[in-house]
């Protein structure tokens, strides 16, 4: 697979991971304050991504995002030909790593919800019988996949 389009790939599944995630946003903000309790939340995407990761965990999203855009073979090709979005949001890949965050994560909406019939069931299927979930912990400093 062209390196460029799992890149793609890459953006669009951490950037789903951090828009699912809010940080406190105020460097001095009382800490241990629960997520609930900052009243400074920011989505952390608005504030991290793919550069932010270390490269450990760099590594374990780029080897399991290519692992599944390998394991659904043509389903990929599909997914990026029928997919439809605004091109100002990203790529066809961007959304197909993002529609993956999301499946993997048992969010509401995902590969099941873009109107793809059998193609967006057998990416849910398989990203739900094949991988678990992953969150991120984001901290005022940094992010770490957990």
């Amino acid at each position: 697979m062209n390196t460029t389009v799992i890149d793609q790939v890459i953006t669009g599944y951490v950037t789903a991971l951090l828009w699912s995630s809010a940080h406190c946003a105020v460097d001095d903000c009382a800490p241990g304050l629960s997520g609930d309790e900052c009243t400074h939340q920011l989505d952390a995407h608005t504030t991290f991504g793919v550069g932010d990761l270390t490269a450990e965990d760099l590594a374990t999203v780029r080897a399991e995002v290519s692992a599944f855009v390998d394991a659904v073979g043509k389903d990929f090709e599909d997914y990026l030909a029928q997919r439809r979005y605004d091109p100002s949001d990203g790529s066809a890949a961007e959304h197909f790593g993002h529609d993956f965050a999301l499946t993997r994560n048992h969010h509401g909406a995902g590969f099941w919800d873009r109107g793809l019939g059998d193609l967006g069931d057998r990416l849910t299927t398989l990203a739900h019988s094949s991988y678990s979930e992953v969150n991120v912990y984001v901290s005022r400093t940094g992010i770490e996949l957990t």
